[in-house]
């Protein structure tokens, strides 16, 4: 998918021809730059719900209600995992990878949840949505050979903080509980999205790292 330009070829010659050396984050980086900056991206987006819950319900139904909080989860996820991109380019090249990658996430998510409403349709969601955002990300950076690695932590992670956000929110009262739910959801999922963008650039570090050093004058 070189659509947006985020392949090792493309990548490894934008930094080659850049004359700022480029920003390799490990992967403990990787996994608390995740972890820690999609958790608060998810508590304002869950705030949405908390202050506008109502107000959205009312006026936009509960799909506008899940549009608002997903936009806000793209609009600040972009901003977090951009970070964790090896590019020179990374925000403006990532940032349309990331909305189309959660958006098919969202709409899996959604549609798998709305088709049984239950908790089997929440297993479902956990499995199906994850599964299609580390596709779309594994094939944008030209690493299919992490596909099914990927998709495994992506769904343990990911139910991981869904579920037990799910409990606290049953444990405490609104909206402590809500708040608590989105800040499970976001360090769940965001390690496992940082661990994500860590193994599809796998390629790209070791190229990095076999470069000539640059000649001296």
């Amino acid at each position: 998918m070189r659509l947006f330009g985020l392949d090792p070829d493309s990548v490894v010659w934008r930094v080659n021809s850049s004359s700022s050396p480029p920003g390799i984050p490990s992967l403990a980086e990787s996994l608390a730059v995740g972890s820690l900056g999609f958790a608060g991206v998810s508590v304002a987006a869950f705030g949405v719900w908390v202050w506008g819950g109502r107000w959205l319900h009312a006026h936009v139904g509960e799909l506008g209600l899940y549009a608002a909080c997903a936009a806000v989860l793209i609009g600040g996820g972009g901003a977090v995992f951009s970070r964790l991109v090896i590019d020179p380019e990374r925000l403006r090249r990532f940032y349309r990878l990331f909305a189309l990658a959660f958006f098919l996430y969202a709409g899996v998510w959604t549609g798998s949840y709305f088709s049984l409403r239950n908790k089997s349709g929440e297993w479902l969601a956990s499995l199906l949505g994850p599964a299609i955002l580390g596709m779309t990300l594994a094939n944008a950076f030209g690493a299919s050979g992490v596909r099914r690695r990927m998709g495994a932590v992506l769904f343990g992670t990911h139910s991981l903080g869904y579920f037990v956000g799910s409990l606290l929110y049953d444990t405490f009262a609104r909206p402590t509980g809500m708040l608590l739910w989105g800040a499970a959801y976001g360090l769940g999922f965001g390690a496992g999205i940082g661990y994500a963008l860590y193994a599809c650039q796998a390629e790209v570090r070791q190229r990095l790292r076999e470069r000539p050093p640059p000649k001296r004058d």
